[in-house]
């Protein structure tokens, strides 16, 4: 029997219920930890080894609001990174959005899961991320 792998999830607690409650009987497959700031994260990191980490940030207006993020993966380079945004939030436009895919994909993050949450797409996305983790690669998504 293979062992669950190990998602981090950064996220409010809220949150974190929201991303659980979508998993549904999807979850079985992950072990899921929850943390609710980058601090608690990377002390989650230092207590055993974690794959997989997504990171949800909320209230993005500008790129730099993704830096505290970003800076996590770097810090973490063997960690695998997605990048959890909503897909529309306030006055940050379509034209932004499309410009920040190529050069957050350098920084670190594996791929992006677009708020609000699927069950289908959450599902596909942590499947795509485990195979990369099981075949030792991060290959971007």
């Amino acid at each position: 029997m293979e062992d669950k792998l190990c998602v981090l999830l950064v996220a409010s607690e809220r949150h974190g219920q929201e991303f659980l409650r979508v998993l549904g009987a999807t979850q079985v497959a992950y072990e899921i930890i929850i943390a609710n700031d980058l601090e608690a994260a990377a002390a989650a990191l230092t207590r055993r080894p974690i794959p997989i980490a997504v990171v949800d940030v909320r209230g993005v207006q500008q790129r730099s609001d993704l830096d505290p993020a970003l800076h996590f993966f770097r810090r973490h380079p063997g960690l695998l990174g997605i990048l959890s945004l909503a897909y529309y939030e306030g006055p940050v436009t379509g034209e932004l959005f499309q410009q920040w895919p190529s050069g957050i994909m350098v920084e670190g993050v594996y791929t992006y899961l677009w708020r609000p949450w699927y069950p289908e797409g959450v599902r596909r996305l942590l499947e795509r991320a485990a195979d990369a983790v099981r075949q030792g690669g991060r290959q971007y998504a």
